[in-house]
């Protein structure tokens, strides 16, 4: 049972009547039960019909029923519709009755907020921490990809639930205060609170413009806390709290516990994400992303040795020579070689020896032979003959060719004992290239969650470990679909998904969205009550 679940089970009966409860809003909605409130409105669980689907029903509590409000809430509520990353809770449908209610359908998910688990686990894990706040941030580059800003993200609005065989599949909730980047948007500024005075950046604590990093700030933030297992900053008065976000910069991980473990390149990415000024973070949530991925790598040992990043002038990674994270790959860590070190990782026709410290050894591999040195024995040994007839001549030359060619390929090298002990021999080819297409085509390709290309795409699949991908496309149902190295070419063809029913003919309510990605269940209590949020 969720800790949501738990709070509805001892809540009062009388806490849940709600007038809503029992209505049947557009004819498509019959509200069952209110699940939670909050500053922009209230939850129901409801049964869509004639789908018999349970949803989450948001209910949005405004008093401009003007056709400004009205125009902006079905832009905005198509644009976050049309987010469809699997760590998105997905939008079946949205609209407005004719008495003015205001209604977004959404997946119905169950299970227990980010919250929950960092007040009793944080500290948690680094590892367990970066799978998933990174799987997050992929969540959060698409909105931001498609202009969307979210702006109030904070451990509550994220809700981990079961996949597969992942207990902590994230999923991003609670678009309510979505800003369309570039623009003022009517219908953020409606609702009675802001944003999360503990997850909010300095720009939006001084009404300044917002942007994608200001989604990175909060998300920073949040990896600070379940890295430390404190916030980075104090609770307490709710306008100390915006003050201190503006002024105040965040003790070290040093200084919060000196017996954290915590890698110095991760506390770099962590700071860098919450700094004040935005032009002193991370471009975008893409750079964010692979700062991510080489601290996965850092940690777990897959890098030849210690790494440091830096930024440039514009908020990007500067990798280390030698080591480059792929930029199309928001979940799967790819190294793209360069430089001298390139050999280290990828070598194109050598053994590699890995010696007993760990460290790769390329010489105790034999070097490609040097053909000019072959020249000088062979014209001195052939000028010793140079007075004798030409058939002569030529047969013994012959000879000497064939003996010099057979002393020069004596495997003395062979023989040699290799200066640095051998342990392990690491095959040159450890992966094949796979081609996944798929009808239609611009189908997202997910592993483990985790967004790395559109249809058709090329992937390097392991020659021992075969993939289970997950291929996507809106409007159609989701397929799973198995790639083994030997297989160079797979297809798979998705089924469209079939809306039951006709659909309403006149009605001011736009069509049914089609499904995108799971939502969510309301923020717990114990997050810090927003100054302008009603009581």
């Amino acid at each position: 049972m969720s800790e949501f679940d738990q709070k509805q089970q001892d809540a009062p009966s009388k806490g849940n009547v709600d007038p809503l409860v029992g209505r049947v809003l557009s004819g498509r909605f019959a509200l069952e039960e209110m699940i939670s409130r909050g500053g922009m409105g209230k939850v129901h669980r409801a049964i869509q019909r004639p789908l018999d689907r349970l949803v989450a029903l948001k209910v949005l509590d405004v008093s401009d029923q003007s056709g400004e409000f009205r125009r902006r809430f079905f832009k905005e509520a198509s644009l976050c519709a049309k987010l469809s990353h699997p760590h998105t809770v997905r939008i079946y449908d949205y609209g407005a009755t004719d008495d003015g209610i205001y209604f977004i359908a959404m997946e119905y998910l169950k299970g227990q907020t980010l919250y929950g688990v960092l007040h009793r686990e944080a500290p948690v894990d680094p590892m367990r921490g970066l799978r998933i706040l990174r799987a997050v941030a992929g969540a959060l580059a698409e909105a931001h990809g498609a202009g969307i800003v979210h702006r109030d993200l904070k451990p509550s609005n994220i809700i981990l639930v079961s996949h597969g065989d992942n207990p902590e599949f994230p999923k991003v909730i609670d678009f309510g205060l979505v800003k369309e980047m570039g623009t003022d948007s009517e219908l953020s500024r409606t609702g009675n609170i802001l944003g999360s005075p503990m997850y909010m950046a300095p720009e939006q604590v001084q009404g300044l413009d917002v942007d994608e990093r200001t989604d990175v700030y909060a998300l920073g933030l949040i990896l600070y806390f379940a890295l430390c297992g404190k916030t980075a900053v104090k609770r307490g008065n709710p306008m100390a709290v915006l003050m201190a976000q503006v002024q105040r910069t965040p003790p070290t991980f040093h200084e919060v516990d000196p017996n954290l473990q915590i890698p110095p390149l991760l506390e770099w990415v962590v700071t860098t994400a919450i700094a004040k000024n935005p032009s002193n973070r991370f471009a975008n949530m893409h750079e964010f992303i692979r700062a991510l991925q080489v601290c996965e790598l850092m940690i777990q040992g897959a890098l030849p040795g210690p790494v440091e990043l830096s930024l440039d002038r514009d908020g990007r990674v500067v990798m280390p020579t030698g080591v480059n994270v792929s930029v199309e790959s928001s979940g799967v860590s790819r190294l793209q070689n360069t430089g001298a070190h390139a050999a280290l990782i990828n070598p194109p026709d050598t053994t590699l020896l890995q010696s007993a410290s760990g460290a790769i050894a390329t010489d105790a591999v034999p070097k490609p032979m040097d053909t000019r040195s072959q020249v000088g024995p062979l014209l001195v040994m052939g000028g010793a003959f140079a007075g004798l007839s030409g058939a002569i001549v030529a047969a013994v030359l012959v000879a000497v060719i064939a003996l010099a060619w057979a002393w020069w390929f004596t495997p003395s090298v062979v023989t040699e004992i290799p200066s640095v002990p051998l342990v392990v021999e690491v095959p040159a080819a450890t992966s094949t290239e796979v081609l996944l297409t798929s009808v239609p085509t611009g189908a997202e390709v997910e592993l483990h969650g985790a967004l790395i290309g559109i249809t058709p795409l090329t992937v390097n699949v392991p020659i021992d470990t075969p993939w289970n991908v997950t291929v996507s496309h809106s409007g159609f149902k989701t397929r799973t679909v198995r790639l083994a190295s030997g297989h160079p070419v797979s297809t798979v063809t998705l089924e469209a998904v079939r809306v039951a029913g006709p659909a309403p003919v006149a009605s001011p309510i736009p069509s049914a969205v089609p499904a995108s990605a799971p939502v969510a269940a309301p923020a717990p209590r114990g997050d810090l009550i927003d100054p302008w949020a009603k009581p």
